[in-house]
């Protein structure tokens, strides 16, 4: 009889399954907006060294400033 109390206790196999699906989308989304970062980061990367490139500083408190 505890073994059948035990049972009732637990969540029903469909929303584990949900839950599992969910991981997944969630953990495909985050490596795609890992990707996007990146691509995000060099752009700005080379954005920055263009700039310095046209004879500016950028000030440590942002923005930029002719040499």
């Amino acid at each position: 009889k505890e073994m059948a109390n035990e049972m009732t206790d637990a969540p029903p196999a469909s929303e584990s399954v949900r839950l599992m699906r969910r991981e997944k989308e969630l953990m495909l989304k985050r490596g795609e907006l890992q990707t996007l970062l990146g691509e995000v980061d060099t752009a700005l990367i080379t954005t920055k060294s263009q700039i310095r490139a046209r004879g500016w500083v950028e000030q440590e408190g942002g923005g930029w400033q002719v040499e």
